[in-house]
Formats: C-alpha cells, sequence, structure tokens
C-alpha cells in the first residue's frame, strides 16, 4: 500500500480516539488529527474488526484495492461426499422399425427336412390272409417244400397290405416252423412285391433269409427273419409279404406267420 493509503487509514482511525493529556491526568478535550498522530502509529490491529468499510475511504484508495491483482490458487479441498441419484428421465420415443433380415441358408441334412410321423400302421398274417389256418391261438399258412437253389419256390403270400401315394418305412418280420422229424438242412425265405394284383406284382429289392431251422414237430421253436424296406408309392398299390420253404428234402414242409410296421414318412 503506498503513502497516502497508510495516512488516510490513521486519520480515520484517530478520529475517533480521545488521547490523555498531560503527565497530571487531565483529558484533552478535543480530537486528535491527523498531524498529531506520528507516521505508522496507528495499524490495523489497533482498529476494531468492520471499523472501516470501503465508503469511508477515498475514491483513490478504492480504486487502488480494486487494481489489485488475483491471489494465488488456494490448496485443492477435499473430495465431497456422493451427490443422491437423480430422478429417472422421461421415456424415449419408439425407434422406426428395423429392415427384414435375409432369409437363413438350408440345414445340412438336405433342402428340406424329414417330415414328421403322421401315420403308423400295423399289418399281420390273420384270418383275412388267404389260405390261413389258426395254430394255437394264431395264423399260420404252410409252405411246401422247395429246393435249396431257390430255382422253383413256392410263393405264399404270408400278409398283404394296400398303400395311398407317399413314401414308407416298411418293416417286416416273419417266423418259420420246420415240421420235420429229421433235421434235414433247411431255411425260411421273405421276399416283397409289390404291383395291382399278385400276379403281375413287381419284386422289391431286399429278400430276407433265415438260418437253419430247429425241427419241431409241434410248431414250438421257430426261426426268424426281420428286414425293413423303404417303398414309394405313386399311385395306390398293393404290398405282398411273400414267404417259401427250402430244404434239401422237399418232401418236407413249413409253416409261417408274419408282421408289418408301416409308417409314412413323406
Amino acid at each position: 500500500m503506498n503513502r497516502s493509503t497508510k495516512v488516510t487509514l490513521s486519520v480515520v482511525a484517530a478520529a475517533s480516539l480521545f488521547v490523555a493529556g498531560s503527565a497530571t491526568g487531565a483529558v484533552a478535550g478535543k480530537l486528535v488529527t491527523g498531524d498529531q498522530i506520528a507516521q505508522q502509529t496507528v495499524t490495523s490491529r489497533n482498529l476494531a474488526p468492520e471499523s472501516v468499510g470501503m465508503h469511508k475511504l477515498k475514491p483513490g484508495v478504492r480504486a487502488a484495492i480494486a487494481a489489485g491483482g488475483q491471489g494465488a490458487a488456494g490448496p485443492k479441498g477435499d473430495k465431497g461426499d456422493k451427490g443422491e441419484t437423480g430422478d429417472a428421465g422421461p421415456k424415449g420415443d419408439k425407434g422406426d422399425k428395423g429392415e427384414t433380415g435375409a432369409a437363413g441358408t438350408n440345414g445340412t441334412n438336405g433342402i428340406n427336412g424329414t417330415p414328421g410321423v403322421n401315420d403308423v400302421s400295423l399289418a399281420i398274417t390273420d384270418a383275412t390272409t388267404p389260405g390261413a389256418i389258426q395254430n394255437s391261438g394264431y395264423w399260420i399258412v404252410q409252405l411246401p417244400g422247395d429246393q435249396l437253389d431257390g430255382g422253383s419256390d413256392s410263393e405264399v403270400d404270408l400278409l398283404t397290405f394296400d398303400l395311398a401315394a407317399g413314401r414308407y418305412l416298411v418293416d417286416v418280420t416273419a417266423q418259420f416252423y420246420s415240421l420235420n422229424p429229421a433235421r434235414p438242412e433247411n431255411y425260411g425265405v421273405v421276399t416283397l412285391y409289390r404291383g395291382p394284383d399278385g400276379g403281375s406284382a413287381t419284386n422289391i429289392p431286399g429278400t430276407l433269409f433265415t438260418a437253419e431251422l430247429p425241427d419241431s414237430t409241434a410248431a414250438d421253436n421257430a426261426g426268424q427273419t426281420n428286414g425293413s424296406q423303404i417303398i414309394e408309392v405313386i399311385t395306390p398299390t398293393t404290398i405282398y409279404v411273400r414267404g417259401s420253404f427250402r430244404t434239401d428234402d422237399t418232401s418236407h414242409n413249413a409253416i409261417a406267420g408274419a408282421q408289418a410296421v408301416i409308417t409314412k414318412i413323406g
């Protein structure tokens, strides 16, 4: 601060003071003037807090104070407490509809998957089978003995069933009983045919053979064979499951029966 400022502060402070009189203890009867105060004898420590306001200062002093530079930055304060969570904002507008995605590729198993099962039926040798007879509670057909080489099989229908247009899985099981008292070489044969009638039916590849049949005059010990076929049907047709008995003694005969599980798969 310059000299004029210090002098002015001293004058203002002195105006409120009374000074003591002579050494005899008398009190002065007038105020102390600035001329009677030595320079720098009255400091800020001699003034009451807030006893000198800006309005009491001369314009030049106030301008000097206002023109003072900014002080140095104080130390960084402690981190404040975490504020409370604000209210949720309003719901945004609904977005535009996305574009249609590209079609996916076909599966690795083919262009079209395998259709599910929608029809299952059973065909079995029964009273409706031509030439069938009942034996101990079940139906069988009699088979004559044919040569082992199969050159002249006397095939007999074990069962028949009709199929509409479509694709089918046909699972056939047949049982053969040799009625021979001796034990010649023999076995049973099953062949499938398709066609409008038994006389002109077409063979379906996949002939089935039993192992050698056990001798069983009481027809209580059978030889069995089983196989599956996938049959495509364009127009309605009849399926014939036929059996024959091959033996090295054609005077011997056998009996047989069969069943088929038919599943439509397409």
